[in-house]
């Protein structure tokens, strides 16, 4: 038997996950916003849709049960089963109480498959793979969130398959995992050392090992007492990051949709092309940074100053006086150096996280992974939820000023970020 994880299949079948995790982010994030304010829903009542999305925050609650119980097959198992269910209970519902129920469900289940992914990252990859692996997660899920928001979009409004789009996820998720359980090698999921160790003791749920301690959350106590410099920078570029880019997509893409642009333009323009246009960039990229042509911060660097740049087009378009005269080829320019930014944002980042969680202590890894994805959706997911709160009070054009402030902090945060040599040196001393 081979002893070493098979290197051909295991980047296509951690592609293959993140671009199904993708698929329910643009389902969730783009799919249904745009659809229910063109049914007249409030901004806030979609703003809101985005708290359904709790468990992405809590997930570091159980995220040592991860690392603690149960093989990482099994895992799959789990949360495969878990999602496939509730998207076929969600095409039975569709509306109500019923439905948000099902839907917080989901996400209990989405969320703690991103965990057992990161698991896999985690423990079968070197130092110098992380960045390869940054690229796959983003690069999938783009593509997924192309096909789960843009493309949906799209084809929903030609041929009315709103109705049918979760039955359809659940028949495509059923077949991942038919494909997860009986066609994946075990070599691929787990380190030949825990494949040895479990079969010995016969057990199958479980590295006895870690199994026989305790469970408890010392992972994330002893994270939060001994943060370094870098850590703490993580921490609040996590934080910040996303704000600016998601909040004022929301924001942007609302304004177009009450101004009277038809849905179906604005899936082709952002939801297709846009979404394109930042899987193109998240590959350039991945490219340069496993290369090592450029470090991450410069990249982000980079990045950072096109967000301010992006959100001051979109505060022109909105603050335009007479907004029917702004011509289609602007609101595509806007729309186009967005996702630019959306797809060269995430790779540095991620590259970053995974650096640092890496070289904390091996039995806490998935929990310390846990925490910094947390940090991360609470600028995702809280975002969209202020910046709706905002512009239903407030209107558009204040919100977008708050996403510009926002663009700002960013940029000072990578310019007064540590180096990537400095991240290197602060986490080796804790191997």
């Amino acid at each position: 038997m081979d002893e070493q994880p098979n290197m051909s299949t295991l980047p296509i079948f951690i592609f293959i996950l993140y671009l199904f995790q993708g698929i329910l982010y643009g389902l969730q994030v783009n799919f249904l916003p745009i659809t229910l304010r063109n049914k007249g829903l409030s901004l806030s009542f979609i703003g809101s849709l985005n708290l359904l999305a709790l468990p992405w925050i809590f997930k570091s609650l159980w995220a040592p049960a991860i690392d603690l119980y149960c093989s990482i097959r099994s895992w799959l198992t789990i949360t495969l089963t878990g999602i496939l269910t509730c998207l076929f209970l969600v095409h039975l519902t569709q509306e109500g109480t019923l439905f948000s129920l099902i839907t917080i469900i989901l996400n209990i289940f989405s969320a703690t498959h991103e965990l057992v992914i990161g698991k896999i990252l985690l423990r079968q990859l070197k130092d110098e793979q992380l960045k390869t692996a940054s690229s796959y997660k983003v690069f999938a899920y783009k593509a997924g969130s192309l096909l789960g928001g843009g493309a949906t979009i799209w084809i929903s409004s030609v041929l009315e398959l709103t109705n049918q789009v979760f039955l359809i996820m659940s028949a495509i998720y059923f077949a991942l995992l038919f494909f997860t359980i009986f066609l994946i090698p075990e070599n691929v999921l787990e380190k030949p050392e825990v494949m040895k160790t479990r079969d010995s003791q016969m057990v199958s749920c479980a590295v006895p090992e870690v199994k026989a301690k305790s469970f408890d959350f010392s992972g994330v106590s002893l994270f939060i007492t001994n943060m370094s410099r870098g850590s703490k920078w993580m921490v609040t570029c996590l934080l910040v990051y996303k704000f600016a880019s998601h909040s004022s997509h929301l924001l942007f893409t609302m304004a177009l949709v009450d101004r009277g642009v038809k849905v179906s333009n604005i899936g082709l323009m952002s939801g297709v092309i846009g979404h394109v246009i930042s899987l193109l960039v998240a590959m350039v990229i991945g490219i340069m940074l496993s290369q090592k042509r450029f470090s991450s911060m410069s990249i982000l660097f980079c990045v950072s100053l096109l967000d301010v740049l992006s959100v001051l087009v979109q505060i022109f378009i909105v603050f335009s006086q007479n907004a029917a005269q702004v011509s289609t080829n602007t609101v595509f320019f806007s729309f186009c150096l967005q996702h630019i930014v959306l797809g060269a944002q995430a790779i540095p980042v991620f590259s970053i996280t995974l650096m640092f969680c890496q070289r904390e202590h091996s039995k806490y890894q998935t929990t310390q992974h846990s925490l910094y994805t947390t940090l991360d959706t609470l600028g995702s997911k809280f975002s969209s939820f202020i910046a709706g709160l905002m512009a239903d009070f407030f209107g558009y054009a204040f919100g977008l000023c708050i996403s510009f402030l926002a663009s700002i902090a960013f940029l000072f945060l990578v310019v007064k970020g540590p180096k990537e040599r400095e991240i290197e040196r602060q986490h080796a001393k804790r191997e």
